[in-house]
């Protein structure tokens, strides 16, 4: 446990200097999660060794369950900074973006590792897959700030912004066809590609986002209307509301 403490330590620590330094930083262009990382392999076991990830106990599941936990936060920020219905109203834009440009983002990645390191098709098409989609917490860096309110018009942040948080869930089907083709036979791994992956865990997810979104936004509403909330509990109840979406979807075995 003393090992997790320090990664914890670590990475709090980490976040609170990017966070003292955000605007000289986004002066020079350079992008907090980057630096993060190098801060990560500075201090990890192929360099310092102050960190070492094998002592914090199942490793794997540790590191899933932060990664889905700082997804789900991050993408709540996407979607506050951005205007008031806005994908109802840029809907095309957005579907061009996630139906034709992330396929064509994937075979863009896979080709590469099929030519150059002789990897099966369905193998560069899953490594292509995996690496695609926009990371809506990388695109922050980018979208925000004196650089970017200055050099970027605003539908064009919003875009990115948008883009960057729906590609996160709506790669998932690039992601398991290859995987689910790899081992299973053609007939089987389309049934449940199209019946599991994306009628249930995307198209499930989906439904309960809307729902839940829909009855939050409404009891906002009604709590300030009798003047029940505060302004202070605004980012609470933001937070919460990503992580009651995180869970319930994984509780309802959708894509959280």
């Amino acid at each position: 446990m003393q090992q997790l403490y320090l990664g914890l330590m670590a990475a709090t620590a980490i976040v609170l200097l990017l966070g003292l330094l955000s605007r000289p930083l986004k002066r020079y262009g350079l992008a907090a999660p980057f630096l993060a990382l190098l801060g990560g392999v500075l201090l990890g076991p192929q360099m310092l060794g102050l960190l070492q990830p094998d002592g914090w106990g199942r490793t794997q599941l540790l590191l899933e369950k932060a990664a889905q936990l700082s997804l789900a936060i991050g993408l709540m920020s996407v979607a506050l900074r951005l205007p008031a219905g806005y994908i109802p109203q840029h809907w095309r834009s957005l579907a061009v973006l996630v139906g034709l440009a992330l396929p064509l983002m994937c075979l863009s990645a896979a080709l590469p590792l099929y030519w150059l390191f002789d990897l099966s098709p369905l193998l560069a098409l899953l490594i292509g897959a995996v690496v695609c989609p926009t990371d809506p917490i990388v695109a922050t860096s980018v979208v925000t700030g004196e650089i970017a309110e200055r050099d970027l018009d605003e539908p064009l942040r919003n875009l990115i912004s948008a883009e960057s948080g729906l590609n996160d869930g709506l790669a998932l089907p690039l992601v398991m066809l290859p995987l689910l083709l790899l081992g299973l036979s053609p007939l089987e791994a389309g049934r449940q590609w199209l019946v599991t992956v994306v009628l249930w865990e995307i198209g499930g997810a989906v439904l309960f986002g809307l729902l839940l979104g829909l009855l939050a936004g409404r009891l906002l509403r009604l709590a300030e209307r009798m003047r029940f909330i505060e302004q202070p509990s605004f980012m609470s109840y933001t937070v919460a509301l990503s992580l009651l979406a995180l869970a319930g979807a994984e509780l309802l075995h959708t894509d959280g």
